[in-house]
């Protein structure tokens, strides 16, 4: 069964990484549509800073979360 990337998931990548959510409505759209998930993120721009950043982070993490190797992450 795959798991999918929750709005907490989500969240808890963007605290992690000190960004500021702008539009928490548009955030949970991302983890909603997880084929498009970094489409989503850099089209709705739900935070300030670093949309693109976390649209790839959230595909490692939901890599991670079903046990999958997605390549090397960037620093």
């Amino acid at each position: 069964m795959t798991r999918h990337v929750t709005l907490t998931d989500a969240l808890a990548v963007v605290d992690r990484n000190a960004r500021l959510v702008r539009d928490l409505d548009l955030l949970d759209p991302v983890c909603q549509r997880p084929r498009a998930r970094m489409d989503s993120a850099n089209r709705l721009h739900p935070l300030h800073d670093g949309n693109e950043r976390l649209s790839l982070i959230l595909v490692h993490v939901h890599y991670a979360m079903n046990g999958r190797r997605s390549g090397r992450m960037l620093p």
